[in-house]
Order: C-alpha cells, then structure tokens, then sequence
C-alpha cells in the first residue's frame, strides 16, 4: 500500500511540474508584435559555445537570409543566439529556446541580441519550420503564413 501511495505521489508530482512548464500559444500578430526582424531562410551553419560560468552552452545558428519580411536587413546572413547545444561531449538542452539544424528552412521572428547577432525573443515560437512548403506548426503554406505575417504587421 505504501508503495502505491508513493508511486501515486510522484506520477502527482510530475503532472503538477509538466502543467507549471506549459507553454501558451502566441497568435502570428503577437510574434510580430515581439519581433524586430522577421525573416525566411535556410539554417547554414551552427555552433556550440563552451560552458560559461554557470555552465550555461550557448549556440548561434548562421542563418541565409531569402526574404526579409518585416524590418529589413541587407545583410545575406543572420545569426541567432540561443541557450542551449553539444560542447565537448556534454549536452545543455532548453526546451522553451529553438534549436536548428543546418539544411533546415525557416520562419524567424527577431530582436538583436547584440552587435550583429539576434534572438527569438518568444522562445521557440520564434522560430517556425517550414517542411516541404508548409510552415510548422502554423499548417499554412510559406506564402499564406507570410501573407499573414504581413497583415499582422499592417502591411
């Protein structure tokens, strides 16, 4: 019985921690409200940073810029900072950052970090996949999602 009871406890426990981490769903216009820059690409590069002093790894994401959807950018590439990565054999995973794969198109909504690098300034949600056309989680095809990215940003 005791046992039971334990076991009972900590399955508690773990939804009571798992509904405290649950993330609400930004609209598109609050992404865009948050972002600076939104931009389409594709991932090129990217690189895990050693451990800081609080054992904190950060990655940057190279990013080839296709289209600058809202704010505008000249630049051919962006690069976007995120905590979290693999560095010399240990793995710092944050769930609410982004991660990116190289080869990986995207849908990005950014803020500048600092001299030349960004953020997505929602977490993860500021980073949307585009698989096969589709835009993900949106279901929307690249050029639906980006025209209402567009009327979110008034234009």
């Amino acid at each position: 019985m005791r046992l039971k009871f334990f076991g009972l406890a900590v399955g508690l426990a773990i939804c009571a921690v798992a509904g405290a981490a649950t993330m609400v769903h930004l609209s598109t216009a609050a992404l865009v409200k948050h972002a600076t820059l939104v931009v389409t690409g594709t991932v090129d590069d990217v690189t895990s940073h050693p451990p800081d002093a609080d054992g904190v790894i950060y990655s940057e994401a190279r990013v080839r810029v296709r289209d600058a959807v809202v704010g505008g950018t000249a630049e051919e590439f962006v690069v976007v900072r995120y905590m979290g990565g693999e560095y010399g054999g240990l793995a710092f995973v944050v769930t609410a950052e982004p991660t990116f794969e190289v080869g990986e198109e995207v849908v990005l909504f950014l803020e500048p970090a600092a001299a030349g690098v960004y953020k997505c300034p929602d977490g993860v949600q500021g980073k949307q996949s585009v698989v096969d056309g589709t835009v993900l989680p949106a279901g929307l095809t690249l050029s639906d999602y980006l025209a209402e990215v567009a009327a979110a940003a008034g234009r």
